[in-house]
């Protein structure tokens, strides 16, 4: 009985042991397949509406025709490292801005700005004048080609970015700053695009460009209150010729309706002065025959008349009786002359 007993407990724990590797190589065979599960999960991607994809395997962009664009929705690929996702945004506006030609400025050198320009950090301009200036730009675009975006060039924003400075560097020699910052600066906005789109287009980056804009354009701090005063001065010409034109409207709408009323004055008078002239002529054409058959009654009423008609406009009347010899003696009654106290007095 006591050599049976060793035998038995060591076939117990050759079972036990057994059991356990049994249950560890099980449950590491699930794990594995969990992993391998999980590994190839991690190949399920997701492209939004405004991107596209490209599947780089080994290197290569897998798919043939149509197939090597991925469209939005979900896909699976091998996951890394056999291959590689590569997300390019389409159909969207994007934008690139380019700081180079402006000024490294800060609140403190606004309000004092340094003597000269500061070598790699103010950037600048030369005008076709010889000014200098400063500027902002930025470039919208949309990815077109998603395949010759990403591979026809070597990092085709950066390219974009340097045609762009290209182009401006360009068109600012020339014209005079006047134009470029004033006077004309939409024309400069529309040549310097002009040239943008002509480099771009011998590239075929598979960009179609929206527009070139500027974003801030400004001389240097160092020359802008002459500049300010240029523009102030042509401020107030402006305003001086504005003013001048409303002077001299207002003043040529006076002399017309002064000239319309003197017309119409005249008008008025001609035709009552002509009314009147009728009437003297209607009067005398009624009166002529009265004149020829008793023409000294007629002289007596005419005379009448005219007496009437001059003391009519006299403020006093005085009539002096004849004596009877038919003479009229007028008496004026003459205070006496007063005389002047300091008349002695005076040398």
């Amino acid at each position: 009985m006591t050599e049976e007993t060793p035998t038995t407990e060591s076939n117990l724990g050759l079972a036990a042991l057994s059991d356990a590797l049994r249950r560890s190589f099980t449950l590491l065979r699930r794990l594995m397949l969990l992993l391998v599960a999980g590994y190839l999960a991690s190949g399920v991607f997701m492209l939004r509406q405004h991107e596209r994809g490209i599947v780089l395997r080994f290197g290569k962009i897998a798919g043939v025709g149509d197939a090597r664009i991925l469209e939005p929705g979900l896909h699976w690929t091998w996951p890394k490292p056999f291959s590689e996702i590569v997300r390019i945004p389409a159909g969207r506006v994007e934008s690139l801005t380019s700081v180079v030609f402006w000024t490294g400025e800060s609140e403190a050198t606004r309000l004092d700005p340094p003597p000269t320009l500061r070598p790699l950090l103010d950037g600048y301009t030369l005008a076709g004048d010889a000014n200098l200036l400063h500027s902002q730009w930025a470039v919208r675009y949309t990815v077109d080609d998603p395949e010759a975006f990403l591979f026809r060039v070597q990092q085709p924003a950066a390219l974009m970015e340097r045609e762009l400075n290209r182009a401006v560097l360009l068109v600012s020699a020339r014209h005079p700053v006047d134009a470029l910052l004033r006077t004309d600066l939409e024309g400069f906005r529309r040549q310097v695009e002009q040239e943008f789109r002509t480099r771009l287009t011998a590239f075929n980056l598979g960009a179609r460009i929206q527009g070139v804009d500027v974003l801030n354009i400004a001389p240097p701090l160092q020359v802008a209150d002459a500049f300010d005063q240029v523009i102030r001065a042509e401020q107030e010409q402006a305003q001086d010729i504005t003013d001048a034109r409303a002077y001299a409207s207002r003043t040529l709408n006076e002399a017309r309706g002064q000239a319309d009323q003197i017309i119409a004055e005249g008008a008025t008078y001609q035709s009552r002065l002509v009314n009147a002239l009728k009437a003297d002529a209607d009067t005398f054409r009624q009166m002529a025959p009265s004149v020829a058959r008793q023409p000294v009654l007629m002289r007596h009423i005419l005379w009448q008349d005219t007496i009437r008609a001059a003391l009519g406009s006299v403020g006093q009347l005085y009539v002096v009786p004849a004596d009877e010899h038919g003479k009229r003696e007028v008496r004026l009654q003459l205070s006496p002359r007063r005389q002047n106290p300091f008349a002695e007095a005076m040398p």
